[in-house]
């Protein structure tokens, strides 16, 4: 009989081992799953992060095409406006210029004259 009370004590603790062993991997297990959702809540808000920044950045090339598109409009009218300014005002400014070309001045002024009379030797 005291090596069936012995087996039965030796299974207990053989038992309470294997429960103990059991716990020990369940907290490791639940370690590890706690720092991988750490870890998942950490890449979730890296991922929503980026996902806003680009967002943005989307958001800031609308409004800057739009705003390039504007732009080319504007540039558009300015050079229609300056064109017809132009076909408006070629004939005055040629009149003008064969004007100064036709009438030339060619006095001598009188310092120039006092200079070439004078001598320095």
């Amino acid at each position: 009989m005291a090596t069936g009370i012995q087996d039965l004590m030796k299974a207990e603790k053989d038992a309470s081992d294997i429960v103990n062993e059991v716990k020990q991997l369940s907290r490791n297990t639940q370690t590890k799953n706690t720092d991988k959702g750490k870890k998942l809540t950490t890449n979730e808000k890296k991922r929503d992060q980026r996902e806003e920044e680009l967002n943005q950045f989307k958001r800031k090339l609308k409004e800057s095409d739009t705003s390039a598109k504007d732009l080319e409009k504007q540039t558009q009218e300015d050079i229609a406006k300056l064109k017809v300014h132009f076909e408006k005002n070629v004939d005055e400014v040629i009149e003008l210029l064969l004007k100064k070309v036709e009438h030339v001045d060619l006095t001598v002024p009188d310092a120039y004259r006092q200079g070439a009379n004078h001598s320095y030797t």
